[in-house]
């Protein structure tokens, strides 16, 4: 069963990594203790088992890449007892460049078998050459610094070797009594810091509630431009005390004013004061293999099929290509590769990359014909035949290979083999052959 996404809490925040690179890290979290179930095994140990799936859409609705990973444990009494009060929650982090996307996000609790699902549409900014952005802004609970040299740069919500914890609910939800903790990146162009000696960037809080007028809270502050890292990223934050202690909703902006410039940027985020009312942190756990995934080409294809879709051809295939390079048989890479160069008759640059990867049991049959296609025109006849044949082998019943196969006889002038592969094929097609 497949319920609506109002059991879900969505966070999520574009981040740039120390290599420049921008991603977007987002958190779900499940509304009540009691929508997972624990399944109780021998032994008096509780048991989940979730699958987390996202879907990636362009602006223009065509489906990107899918992201989908299964989570399980089982755990104790005493752990049992610590968090049956709260909550449970996923992060994970998905490779995203610049532009605007839509998230179809599914959850599904295998041992209730329901899935609870939701959208979102999401922008990460492109930064500016001139000129200073805020991509947005993270209300946290804690901070703990991460020690691991890899991890601390792709850990979902980890900005400058520093994992920060979402506060719950959505909007987030604070104790007015508690001071505010922010946290966010400020993104330039990539530059020598030092470039920015004696420069100051101006930072001011404001903070109030939008339905009572004059209560907004300003606070300002300052940085040195010289803190800014190579790639034109410097991580602020700030922590608040607040005076207006109201429950309610309230909106937080942070704005940015160049010393030299006098140009401004700013972001604004809400969140509710429930006092007392204030649900607990919940209980959370990673994205797993992402590790893996970066070792394997997996995050890279991903990366390289968004920027395809964001019309930067260039950097999309170069991003492809080192998926490849890492494994090859990561198909969706190759396909999407195959498919670029053949729109623009590039057929050398596919035969190139078939000699470098080759392709798989699991290639598309599209694919395939393509490939042999270019060898054909690049005077490779018998390879082409020999590939097309090959896939044959194992798809006798795909009337498409049949018909492509027929058209590099066909090309080589034996209208005959042309004709009986033709009849073949269309045969499978119509399901009319044995």
């Amino acid at each position: 069963m497949i319920v609506q996404g109002r059991n879900l809490e969505i966070v999520t925040l574009p981040v740039r990594d120390s290599r420049g690179l921008t991603r977007l890290d987002y958190a779900i979290r499940l509304h009540n203790p009691n929508d997972l179930s624990l399944a109780v095994e021998d032994g008096g140990r509780y048991k989940y088992a979730v699958e987390v799936r996202i879907r990636v859409f362009s602006a223009e609705n065509r489906l990107l890449f899918t992201q989908q990973k299964s989570v399980s444990d089982s755990f104790d009494k005493p752990r049992f007892d610590a968090i049956k009060d709260h909550a449970f929650g996923y992060q994970g982090t998905l490779p995203l460049p610049p532009g605007k996307f839509r998230l179809d996000i599914q959850v599904t609790d295998w041992n209730k078998k329901i899935s609870f699902q939701t959208e979102r549409e999401v922008t990460v900014p492109a930064p500016t050459q001139n000129g200073f952005l805020i991509p947005g802004i993270l209300l946290f609970s804690r901070a703990e610094e991460v020690q691991d040299t890899f991890l601390r740069g792709v850990l979902p919500f980890t900005m400058g070797g520093v994992r920060f914890t979402p506060l719950a609910g959505s909007p987030a939800s604070v104790n007015p009594d508690d001071p505010l903790q922010v946290v966010y990146q400020i993104w330039g162009a990539a530059k020598d810091p030092k470039s920015y000696a004696g420069e100051k960037l101006e930072v001011q809080y404001s903070v109030g509630r939008p339905a009572a007028t004059g209560s907004a809270q300003t606070v300002k502050d300052e940085v040195d431009l010289e803190q800014f890292d190579a790639t034109g990223t410097l991580v602020s934050g700030k922590k608040l005390t607040l005076n207006d202690k109201s429950v309610g909703s309230y909106m937080l902006t942070a704005t940015t004013v160049e010393s030299s410039t006098k140009n401004k940027a700013f972001a604004t985020t809400t969140y509710r004061a429930l006092g007392e009312g204030a649900p607990p942190p919940p209980w959370e756990v990673d994205q797993p293999e992402l590790a893996k995934d970066i070792e394997n080409g997996i995050v890279d294809q991903q990366r390289g099929l968004c920027l395809l879709a964001e019309g930067h051809a260039d950097e999309g295939r170069r991003w492809l290509r080192n998926a490849l390079r890492l494994n090859k048989d990561n198909d969706p890479a190759r396909e999407a590769l195959v498919g670029e160069y053949y729109s623009k008759q590039a057929f050398t640059a596919v035969v190139a990359l078939y000699n470098d990867a080759g392709v798989t049991e699991s290639t598309d049959s599209q694919t395939i014909i393509r490939v042999a296609n270019s060898l054909q025109r690049t005077g490779e006849n018998q390879k082409a035949i020999s590939l097309l044949q090959s896939a044959l082998d194992t798809r006798a019943r795909d009337g498409s290979l049949y018909l492509g196969l027929s058209d590099i006889y066909k090309q080589q002038g034996n209208a005959s083999k042309a004709a009986e592969l033709e009849k073949q094929g269309l045969g499978v097609i119509s399901g009319k052959s044995n």
